[in-house]
């Protein structure tokens, strides 16, 4: 958290670098098991990274990851996690290449979600 607020105040909220900090900070209040707190800090990284860094940056393509996971996690809204993990894994292809752990990654978290949304055949290959 002090490297995020350090960051606000030397860069400012909207810097590319602090957006990052907020991602990271928003994983580690997941993990603390306090998604809540989590959701606000990822949707404001992903659209600040989306602005600055672009749609496939890996940092913006790792904040739209971590923001499905967190609303499937939370069971808010799949329909608004599926296509931020769809685009993570698309994205994650593209810029790493299929065999790479994030692509990895991103193709199990959608397959997982495809499942609970009672859709499992659209997940294989």
């Amino acid at each position: 958290r002090k490297a995020w607020e350090g960051s606000c105040e030397l860069r400012g909220e909207e810097h590319a670098e602090t957006l990052v900090f907020g991602m990271n900070l928003a994983v580690v209040l997941r993990e603390l098991g306090r998604s809540k707190e989590a959701e606000p800090l990822l949707r404001r990284s992903l659209q600040g990274l989306n602005e600055h860094r672009g749609a496939g940056h890996p940092d913006t393509l790792a904040a739209a990851s971590h923001l499905s996971k967190i609303l499937h996690h939370l069971r808010q809204d799949l329909g608004e996690a599926e296509p931020l993990a769809r685009r993570a894994w698309e994205g994650s292809l593209r810029h790493f290449g299929p065999d790479h752990p994030r692509a990895l990654c991103a193709s199990a978290d959608l397959g997982l979600l495809l499942l609970e949304r009672e859709r499992p055949k659209e997940g294989e290959p």
